[in-house]
């Protein structure tokens, strides 16, 4: 079936935090959920830099250069939706690449990483607000799901309860433990970040509705994209 331009979709879905908590092993590993023809599909455009700026296919777990990019392609009868999953660069110098990635964000992960101090997982989170204020967004409202990567590294120095003080008076943001390196933690951040996502999207574009997709049935055709058991989606212990 061939789709016109105006029944393909896109959502573009952020992945910030400091250098080297896990943004782009998210992807590693919603990449390796994938079926085989998708597989293929995760791509990192390397710094200007280091190599003027090509896009190769990413399988190492070093840090972000430029970002990553993953799409995640739901088909329905009525058109094609497409998850835009971005991973931006940790590193300070790259603060106006995670600025203009932002700019066009309709929800964002903050990938917390358990092994840094509060200090550090704040000034990150900081540097996130700030850059969607820069952008005309406002950070209060953008919908966000904040991830504690590497829970299971002994000696941990920002625990559950600092990364549930990250978001400050919101009391929306879910915070999901997680293992990334193991894959733990990683779809259930994704299906989290869509619940608060879907309903924003809906409301800000009317072209989205003839999609004809509830809420339940988004998260069914993700699930089953990911190759997923249905109740995958009650599981990944997110803390309010």
């Amino acid at each position: 079936m061939v789709l016109s331009a105006n029944r393909n979709h896109t959502i573009q879905l952020v992945y910030s935090g400091p250098l080297g908590s896990g943004k782009t092993t998210n992807l590693r590993r919603l990449a390796a959920c994938l079926p085989d023809r998708f597989r293929s599909r995760l791509l990192t455009v390397d710094s200007p830099v280091n190599q003027a700026g090509a896009a190769t296919e990413h399988s190492s777990p070093e840090p972000t250069h430029f970002f990553d990019l993953l799409p995640i392609v739901l088909d329905t009868d009525a058109g094609r939706l497409k998850l835009r999953l971005v991973a931006v660069p940790g590193d300070f110098m790259y603060e106006p690449t995670r600025r203009l990635l932002l700019r066009s964000a309709d929800g964002v992960v903050f990938v917390a990483d358990s092994s840094l101090t509060s200090e550090e997982n704040q000034h990150s989170f900081s540097d996130l607000r700030s850059s969607l204020r820069e952008n005309g967004r406002a950070p209060d409202s953008m919908p966000l799901v904040i991830q504690l990567n590497k829970t299971d590294l002994d000696g941990g120095l920002t625990s559950m309860a600092i990364a549930q003080a990250l978001p400050g008076t919101r009391g929306d943001v879910a915070v999901v433990p997680a293992c990334a390196e193991r894959g733990v933690g990683v779809a259930e951040t994704l299906l989290h970040l869509m619940r608060m996502v879907w309903p924003t999207v809906m409301h800000e574009r009317e072209s989205l509705a003839g999609l004809g997709l509830d809420l339940p049935q988004l998260l069914v055709l993700l699930r089953r994209r990911l190759q997923l058991p249905d109740d995958d989606v009650h599981r990944g212990g997110a803390q309010p």
